[in-house]
């Protein structure tokens, strides 16, 4: 969001600074990342629940989602990354949707959907706060469906993916509920 925001504001007052510090915030996710794909809640890394790969809040998906439009060069941000830096980019975009993939609950040998956070190593799922057991999530899991789907040419393992964590929607789904 606030590198939408300096876009924003850069294209209405196209001043350096704002240049400068949407790219800083570009090079600030690429450096975030981890080797695996995933990305901490927070960076620089805490000695927490923090430094789980998350999903939680469509963290991962926001961070690929940014990735996917400067590497494909999109108008959506008003500022230009160099060839260089769209190139790497499209590696941390790759490396982030290898993390999905591998992170995607196996459950009985039927593939489900993700937690809201997975462990940075293992890539298991885990805890966050005391009160945020590792669970499956519909919520961060739909998001990260979504993100999957718009993938121009799937491949097998990802349409997998994608079905998989449809079926799963299917099964767990909860009807005749009505919000107030």
């Amino acid at each position: 969001m606030e590198l939408l925001f300096l876009s924003k504001v850069y294209r209405q007052d196209p001043q350096e600074k704002y240049r400068m510090a949407f790219l800083k915030g570009i090079e600030y996710l690429l450096k975030a990342q981890y080797e695996n794909g995933g990305w901490p809640q927070f960076f620089p890394l805490e000695n927490k629940y923090s430094s789980h790969i998350t999903f939680n809040d469509d963290a991962m998906v926001n961070a690929l989602e940014t990735l996917r439009e400067i590497k494909d060069g999109t108008d959506y941000f008003s500022i230009k990354a160099s060839e260089e830096t769209r190139k790497r980019a499209a590696i941390a975009f790759q490396k982030g949707i290898d993390c999905i993939l591998k992170t995607q609950f196996n459950q009985d040998g039927t593939l489900t959907a993700w937690c809201a956070q997975h462990d940075e190593y293992s890539l298991f799922p885990a805890q966050a706060r005391k009160y945020e057991l590792p669970s499956l999530s519909g919520y961060e899991s739909a998001g990260i469906v979504l993100l999957l789907m718009e993938e121009p040419n799937p491949s097998r393992e990802l349409k997998r993916a994608i079905n998989s964590a449809v079926s799963w929607f299917e099964k767990t789904k909860i009807t005749n509920l009505k919000e107030v």
